[in-house]
C-alpha cells in the first residue's frame, strides 16, 4: 500500500466531534461560541448542541455568591453597563447584575482626576466618582418598583432621568476655579429635575425628588460641602458626598468608615441597587505613587496617564494615611464567594490597590472553593502599559500583564486568580482595528503559551458590543455578553483549570505595606495654601497657575516654596535674558530671591508657563550657593584648547539653600563639577574646545522639572533617555554617561523629593539587575 494510501486510511479511522466544528483552542471557547453566537447562528441551530444550549439555560445563577472588584469605567460597564454612553438608557437593566442576583462589588477608591480631584484638593475622603459610576450601573428595576411603585416603562424612563442626573458636570470656570455659585447651577442642585423638560420631570417620583433636594440644600448649608466648588464637578459625586456628610453627626470635618458606608448604601438604594451590594475596596484614604524603570518615582494617578514617562511602571503602591480599613461584610462575602472577578480596567490603577490590601488578598487566597478570574482590558494605556520590561519595540501582553500583578502584589498573585477572561479580537473587522490604531489604540496581546508557561488559563471570548460596534465601529465592552461568558465558565467549572496555590516567582519583590506615605492630597493643599498665602503672587490668574501646579505635581514639599519670596512677571523690553539663545523664560534671582517670568508666558500655554516656573523653583533650591563663577580661556602652549568653568560655593550659613552642604556637594559632583585639591569650596569643568556646558543652576532647575513631568526641562528627556539602555548593550563610555545619570535620578528621588524607601531601591536593584541581561 503507497503512502497516499495508508494516509487516507488513517484519517477514515479518525473520529470526529461536533465540537471539532468550531474553531476555537479548547472545549471552553468552543461552548463559548455556542453560548454567545445569538439565537439564530447556525452553531445553535444544529441538533447536536440543542441539549447542552437548553441545559446552560437552565442553569441557575441566583444564588452563586459573587464579588467583583476594579475601578473606573470597565467595572461599571460590566455590572450594569457604561451609564456614560448615549445608548444605556435603552437597556439600562443587563450585566452581571441581572444574572447573578447574590452580587457584591468592592470599588477602587485611589482616582484623584476629574471632578474627584477637585473634591480631593478640599476634602479628606476616599475617591467616590467610580463609587458613583457603580451606583447608577447596579440600578435593578424590581428595587425601582418596590421604592416608587414603577412600571417597567416608567422605570425605563426614570433610568434615563437618573442616567443625566448623576453624570450631570457643571460647566467649568474658564481661567479661575470659582468658589461662588450663580444662581442657575444652585437651582440645579436643589432641583436636578431643572436639566429636563418639563414633560420628563413627570417621569421622577416625587419621593425621589425631595430625597435630591434635601441633598443639595444640605450641600448649601454644610460648613464644609458649602465650600466645594459646584464649576467642573459632578452633581452625582456631590450628592454621594452629600449622603455620606449626612450620617455624621456634629457636622464632623471627616466622616468615619461607618459613616462612608452608611452614605454609600443609601445613595445607591435610593437610585435603584441593591442595599449593602457596593463597598469602597477601604474607607480610608490614600494616593497612589508610581515607581517607574528609570527610577523616578511620583505621586497621582491622573499625573501617570497625562506625563507618558516612556519607562514601564516597576511598582505601583497605595499610600494611605493609616493602616486601610475594610468592612467586615465584603471581607465575609470574599470568603464564602462562589466567583471572585476582576474586571477590566487600568492595570495599575483599577486592581492593583484593591490587591495591595492585605485583608482583601488573604480573604481571597482563603477562598478555595471559588472560580477566579481576572478580566483583560481592549487595549494598552498610555502611561501605564505603552511600554514593557522586555524593552523598547514589544507589545505589550497579558502575560506582561500578569506579571505587573505578580511583581506588585504580596507574596504573588498565586490562588488570587487562575483564569483570565480576554477579548477575541480577531472576530473584529479590519477596518475598526484600522481606525483605532490611528488614534493610537494598540490591543493587548493574547500570548497564549507564555501564559500557561506561568500557570494561568487565558480563554478568549468575543465580549464585545457587535451592535455598538456596526453601528458605530466603537469597541466596548457587552455587559449582557460578559455577564453570559462569565456564567458559561461557572457552568464549565469541572472543565477549568483548578486554582492552585504556587511560591513567588524568583523575579517577584515584596511590596510595602500600606500605610506609610505623606499627607492626603487635602492635607498637603492645606499645607501649600498656608504658603501660598505668604508669597508674592501679584495676579489672580498666577495664583491660580501656581495652586493647580502644585494640585499636579503633590512631589513638591512644602520645603521647597521657602526657598523663594513670590514671582514676578518680567515685561517684554526689561526681560535681560537672550530669548534667541535661551528658551528658558523662568529663573530664580538670588539677589531678591524672586522667580522672574517673561510676560509673554502669561498670554501663551499655560503648560509653558508651569514649566517654566517648576525650572526657576528648582533654581531656587540651590539658593546663593555661590559666591563667583568664572569661564575663562585654557591655553596650551600657546594654544587656546578650551575653557575652563569654575564655581566658588558661598560659606553654608549664607546659602539660603534647600540642600545641606554634602548634599550641594555631591549634586555638583554629579553635575561633572570636579573639587578643586588646593581648595574644597572650589569646583571646576574643563570643557574642550567650543564644547558647550550647562552650568549646574540650570541643569537643577531643567531636572527639577523633568523629574516631576518629563514633558517639562526641555532638551533633559533626551540627555536622560539613555537611562533606557541596557547595559550589556553599551561601550563603556556610554555605560559611564547611564550610570551617572542614574544617580542623578537617584538624587533627586531620595535628596530633592525624599521618596526614602529601602523597598523601592531593592526593586531599582533588581531591575538594573535584569537589563545587564541579554
Amino acid at each position: 500500500m503507497g503512502m497516499p494510501d495508508r494516509l487516507i486510511q488513517k484519517i477514515r479511522q479518525r473520529r470526529f466531534s461536533p465540537l471539532d466544528l468550531i474553531d476555537k483552542a479548547n472545549i471552553i471557547e468552543k461552548v463559548l461560541t455556542l453560548t454567545l453566537s445569538g439565537q439564530h447562528a447556525p452553531e445553535r441551530e444544529s441538533p447536536h448542541f440543542a441539549e447542552l444550549l437548553e441545559d446552560f439555560d437552565a442553569f441557575h445563577t441566583e444564588k452563586i455568591r459573587t464579588v467583583v472588584f476594579g475601578g473606573g469605567s470597565g467595572l461599571s460597564s460590566i455590572v450594569g453597563g457604561e451609564s456614560r454612553t448615549e445608548g444605556w438608557q435603552g437597556n439600562p437593566f443587563l450585566g452581571l447584575k441581572s444574572i447573578f442576583k447574590d452580587l457584591k462589588v468592592g470599588v477602587c477608591t485611589t482616582d484623584d482626576g476629574g471632578s474627584t480631584g477637585l473634591i480631593l484638593k478640599h476634602l479628606e475622603i476616599i475617591a467616590v466618582g467610580d463609587l458613583r459610576k457603580v451606583c447608577l450601573s447596579m440600578m435593578v428595576p424590581d428595587n425601582l418598583k418596590r421604592l416608587y411603585g414603577l412600571r417597567d416603562r416608567q422605570c425605563l424612563a426614570l433610568a434615563g432621568l437618573l442616567q443625566g442626573i448623576v453624570n450631570h458636570r457643571f460647566l467649568p470656570d474658564v481661567g479661575t476655579e470659582s468658589l461662588t455659585r450663580d444662581e442657575e447651577d444652585a437651582r440645579i442642585l436643589l432641583d436636578p429635575m431643572a436639566l429636563f423638560d418639563p414633560e420628563d420631570r413627570r417621569d421622577c417620583p416625587e419621593d425621589l425628588r425631595k430625597y435630591f433636594s434635601r441633598l443639595g440644600g444640605f450641600i448649601l448649608d454644610h460648613p464644609v460641602l458649602s465650600a466645594l466648588p459646584l464649576k467642573g464637578n459632578c452633581l452625582g459625586n456631590l450628592y454621594l458626598l452629600a449622603s455620606i456628610y449626612r450620617q455624621a453627626s456634629g457636622g464632623a470635618d471627616r466622616p468615619g468608615s461607618r459613616e462612608i458606608l452608611r452614605g454609600i448604601q443609601d445613595f445607591g438604594s435610593q437610585i435603584g441597587a441593591p442595599r449593602g451590594s457596593i463597598f469602597p475596596a477601604t474607607t480610608t484614604p490614600g494616593q497612589l505613587r508610581f515607581l517607574y524603570g528609570n527610577g523616578v518615582a511620583v505621586y497621582g494617578q491622573n499625573k501617570a496617564l497625562v506625563s507618558r514617562r516612556g519607562y514601564p511602571v516597576e511598582r505601583v503602591s497605595a499610600d494611605y494615611i493609616q493602616k486601610p480599613r475594610v468592612d467586615s461584610r465584603l471581607l465575609r462575602a470574599i470568603r464564602n464567594a462562589d466567583l471572585i472577578l476582576f474586571a477590566p480596567g487600568s492595570v495599575f490603577s483599577s486592581l492593583m490597590p484593591i490587591l495591595q490590601i492585605e485583608a482583601i488578598t488573604a480573604a481571597i487566597r482563603a477562598n478555595d472553593r471559588a472560580v477566579k478570574v481576572l478580566a483583560a482590558s481592549f487595549w494598552v494605556q498610555e502611561g501605564e502599559t505603552d511600554v514593557t520590561r522586555r524593552g523598547p519595540g514589544a507589545r505589550y501582553s497579558v502575560s506582561d500583564m500578569i506579571e505587573a500583578y505578580n511583581r506588585n502584589v504580596r507574596d504573588g498573585v498565586g490562588n488570587v486568580f487562575t483564569q483570565i477572561l480576554v477579548a477575541d479580537l480577531k472576530q473584529l473587522p479590519g477596518h475598526v482595528l484600522r481606525n483605532y490604531a490611528l488614534q493610537g489604540k494598540i490591543p493587548i496581546f493574547l500570548d497564549r503559551d507564555r501564559v500557561k508557561r506561568l500557570g494561568f488559563e487565558p480563554i478568549e471570548a468575543p465580549v464585545f458590543a457587535r451592535e455598538v460596534l456596526d453601528r458605530h465601529s466603537v469597541l466596548h465592552h457587552d455587559p449582557e455578553r460578559f455577564a453570559l461568558a462569565v456564567k458559561t465558565l461557572l457552568y464549565m467549572k469541572s472543565f477549568l483549570k483548578k486554582p492552585r496555590r504556587r511560591r513567588p516567582w524568583r523575579e517577584q519583590i515584596l511590596v510595602g505595606r500600606p500605610g506609610r506615605g505623606r499627607a492626603s492630597p487635602a492635607r498637603y493643599m492645606a499645607l501649600v495654601q498656608k504658603k501660598i498665602d505668604d508669597l508674592d503672587l501679584r495676579t489672580q490668574k498666577l495664583r491660580h497657575s501656581f495652586r493647580d501646579l502644585l494640585w499636579r505635581n503633590r512631589d513638591i514639599l512644602p520645603g521647597h516654596l521657602d526657598q523663594f519670596v513670590g514671582i514676578k512677571v518680567i515685561p517684554v523690553n526689561r526681560w535681560k535674558r537672550s530669548t534667541e539663545w535661551d528658551k528658558v523664560l523662568g529663573y530664580f534671582d538670588p539677589q531678591d530671591r524672586y522667580l522672574k517670568i517673561h510676560q509673554q508666558l502669561m498670554h501663551g500655554d499655560p503648560e509653558r508657563l508651569q514649566e517654566d516656573i517648576l525650572i526657576g523653583m528648582g533654581e531656587a533650591l540651590l539658593g546663593r550657593y555661590f559666591l563667583e563663577k568664572r569661564l575663562e580661556p585654557l591655553v596650551v602652549d600657546g594654544e587656546r584648547v578650551g575653557k575652563i568653568y569654575s564655581i566658588h560655593l558661598a560659606p553654608e550659613q549664607e546659602r539660603q539653600s534647600f540642600l545641606k552642604d554634602e548634599e550641594l556637594r555631591t549634586y555638583l559632583g554629579l553635575a561633572k563639577m570636579r573639587q578643586s585639591a588646593a581648595h574644597k569650596d572650589v569646583y571646576r569643568i574643563i570643557l574642550n574646545g567650543d564644547e558647550g556646558f550647562m552650568a549646574p543652576g540650570l541643569l537643577f532647575g531643567l531636572l527639577y522639572a523633568w523629574y516631576l513631568n518629563n514633558r517639562y526641562g526641555g532638551v533633559a528627556d533626551y540627555d536622560m533617555s539613555m537611562v533606557r539602555w541596557k547595559v550589556s548593550d553599551l561601550i563603556p563610555h556610554q555605560t559611564q554617561e547611564m550610570i551617572a545619570r542614574r544617580d542623578l535620578i537617584a538624587f533627586f528621588r531620595t535628596v530633592v523629593f525624599r521618596h526614602v524607601d529601602t523597598e523601592v531601591e531593592s526593586i531599582l536593584a533588581a531591575a538594573r539587575k535584569d537589563s545587564r541581561k541579554d
